[in-house]
């Protein structure tokens, strides 16, 4: 069973914020105040480390 049957398009919330499914997000570094990877977005878990 694929996660994609598990979550409706209509309620899955990540898809309609980000434009795609979460497992699809590249992760590209280690965020140096809370420890969390940074994503493609530049975001990370603090909201700190990872903006500009």
């Amino acid at each position: 069973m694929s996660l994609k049957s598990v979550i409706p398009k209509e309620i899955n919330e990540h898809l309609r914020l980000y434009s795609k499914e979460s497992w699809e997000v590249q992760f590209k570094e280690e965020c140096g105040v809370c420890g969390n990877k940074i994503d493609e977005f530049g975001l990370c878990g603090c909201d700190i480390g990872g903006g500009d």
